[in-house]
């Protein structure tokens, strides 16, 4: 789903705007910021990067990428946490409204007893434009993004602190692939407005990891798309036993 934080050399800005950033951010400021704190906040943020790239302590991460590291790595982290809270407050609806997210998030998975933790609201990463997701976590790990418009499930899957374990199944507990199948149309059927009747306009992709996660996607072709875009989609992951590896909807949101 999304990565985990990590302070890495890719710029201040992807630092401090990317969901994963915003997610981490739980410290709370006496008050909601204005913008004009928000963006002091994060040319700040700026000010700490470019110090600490040039004098500070950076190593290899692998992979081509580097991390700040010691004092340096901290100094980063305290200058990111402030600047992402602060945009957190700025954008985020009272807490007393965020009731049919949980609802949602619930009845999606089945378990009206599911504890849930609001994580932070940041940019949309799927649409270019001023919407937003609520990002929330659950007790068993699991990460979801939600549409505060709709109140909407946006996104399933491991959440960005998790490390879970690879998912093995043994032979007796497979699933069928065309029951597997039927299990995302009913689960999409359940959960995205209107996509039994949008089914027929969209365009089916399928495909699989070692047999032991499988894919079920649709896209949305009917709109011209810039060449850097991706089409609007809905996948569900399964894994080869049917339960669940992750959700995305980006067909209505």
């Amino acid at each position: 789903m999304r990565f985990k934080k990590a302070l890495l050399l890719s710029g201040a800005a992807a630092l401090f705007v990317g969901a994963t950033a915003l997610a981490a951010a739980q410290s709370s400021l006496p008050m909601v910021p204005s913008p004009a704190k928000v963006k002091q906040l994060v040319n700040r943020l700026n000010a700490v990067v470019q110090q600490e790239l040039t004098g500070g302590c950076v190593r290899d991460a692998g992979n081509g990428r580097r991390e700040f590291c010691s004092e340096s790595k901290k100094k980063v982290a305290e200058a990111h946490d402030q600047a992402a809270s602060a945009s957190d407050q700025l954008r985020a609806r009272p807490s007393e409204l965020r009731g049919g997210a949980e609802r949602n998030i619930r009845r999606f998975r089945g378990h009206q007893d599911l504890v849930l933790t609001y994580q932070a609201t940041s940019s949309n990463p799927y649409r270019d434009d001023d919407t937003v997701i609520e990002t929330y976590v659950d007790n068993e790990a699991n990460e979801y993004w939600v549409d505060p418009a709709t109140d909407l499930v946006v996104q399933v899957g491991p959440a960005a602190s998790a490390d879970p374990a690879p998912h093995k199944t043994r032979p007796e507990d497979r699933v069928a692939v065309a029951d597997l199948r039927q299990a995302a149309l009913d689960l999409l059927e359940a959960n995205v407005p209107n996509f039994a009747g949008r089914r027929s306009s969209l365009h089916p992709l399928e495909d699989n990891k070692n047999r032991e996660i499988y894919f079920f996607r649709w896209d949305d072709f009917s709109a011209p798309l810039k060449e850097s875009e991706l089409p609007p989609f809905v996948q569900v992951a399964l894994y080869a036993d049917g339960s669940l590896a992750s959700f995305t909807d980006t067909l209505n949101h």
